[in-house]
């Protein structure tokens, strides 16, 4: 199996109008990930209105990083199913962020836990194939030949009505964006987003939280990418949502193939 060399860039910020940043980043690579994976990064967004989604994030990045590494010996080959292993493994981690939200014992343990819910995206590097695991409006994107594209389907109450047909993307704009119809912890079924994408070199991954998205367009991000270095380049996209009015912790993991 032919084998990419990525390079790896994060940054986060709280922003300035929030209290604190209910954002999480992960990132694991060989070896310490499981034989078969090559590295697994992603980001996860802590529900807004949510009881601790500092929490639900983290435990669902540091559950997600669990599965996957080198000493979780998971029983056979995973990477033949890969797809569906994440599939399960998201919906795994909601029923566990959902039980420690509202089972009596951890209310009893802590109150302010009840009914936290977290975004997801993550990212599983398998030779030069790139399976996406997704719930929520986090985002994902590869971007290569100065063209970007979204490679995840934003869980949101108006994307379900643009693909429905019930209003336009452009009638799409004026709504309110911020309503999650998919998030891990909620209690209901989940129904992860999943795809694959044979990666070329020079291929670049993004994967950012929807306080960045929110409020740069594809141009947008596209253009920053281009005009700054990548050591430079999630320090970069973070300001310039900022200048562009984010009102929300931003996160951003770039991974350069």
């Amino acid at each position: 199996m032919q084998h990419l060399n990525p390079l790896v860039y994060t940054g986060t910020a709280k922003g300035p109008f929030r209290d604190k940043n209910e954002d999480s980043i992960g990132v694991i690579e060989r070896p310490d990930v499981k034989n078969g994976i090559d590295a697994v990064y992603a980001v996860a967004d802590g529900l807004g209105g949510h009881e601790r989604g500092e929490v639900a994030s983290s435990l669902a990045i540091s559950m997600l990083m669990n599965v996957f590494g080198a000493e979780n010996q998971h029983p056979g080959n995973i990477t033949e199913d890969l797809s569906d292993f994440l599939y399960s493994t998201l919906c795994a981690i909601s029923q566990s962020i959902c039980d420690v939200g509202v089972t009596g014992e951890s209310i009893h343990r802590d109150p302010f836990t009840a009914g936290m819910a977290t975004t997801l995206t993550a990212a599983v590097l398998v030779g030069r194939n790139i399976y996406i695991g997704h719930a929520g409006d986090s985002r994902a994107y590869l971007i290569n030949n100065e063209e970007i594209s979204q490679v995840t389907e934003d869980h949101t109450l108006v994307e379900e009505q643009i693909r429905q047909g019930v209003i336009s993307r452009e009638q799409g704009k004026f709504l309110n964006r911020n309503v999650i119809t998919q998030a891990l912890g909620l209690d209901k079924p989940l129904y992860p987003y999943t795809s694959c994408h044979n990666l070329s070199k020079g291929d670049t991954l993004l994967i950012c939280s929807d306080g960045l998205h929110g409020f740069l367009d594809d141009k947008s991000i596209l253009g920053v990418m281009k005009t700054s270095g990548h050591n430079d380049t999630p320090k970069s996209l973070i300001q310039a949502a900022l200048d562009a009015g984010s009102n929300d912790n931003i996160s951003v993991v770039l991974v350069s193939f």
